[in-house]
């Protein structure tokens, strides 16, 4: 992983191999979380949705500015946000 690519506040933190198994513990609590989601009950039902909401913030949690755009993730050309909230 290129030091560029992670936010500053994790090449201050923690060398590269603590966030290499910060990244394997995310991958399996997600998975748990989806596990527990799909298959309990109604009453665990919103850890589903709770997970994919984590799972898209984590490019702004552990990314910098420039690992973002390496991903693709880019400011929008046009803002259509307007449109998208009317269309729901």
């Amino acid at each position: 992983m290129n030091q560029n690519t992670r936010s500053a506040i994790w090449r201050e933190v923690a060398p590269t191999k603590v966030l290499i198994a910060l990244v394997i513990a995310l991958v399996v609590l997600f998975a748990a979380m989806r596990f527990i989601g799909m298959s309990s009950g109604a009453a665990w039902r919103w850890v589903l949705p709770l997970s994919f909401v984590l799972m898209a913030l984590m490019p702004w949690l552990l990314l910098s500015q420039i690992g973002r755009a390496q991903i693709g993730l880019q400011r929008p050309v046009q803002s259509c946000y307007l449109l998208a909230v009317v269309l729901g």
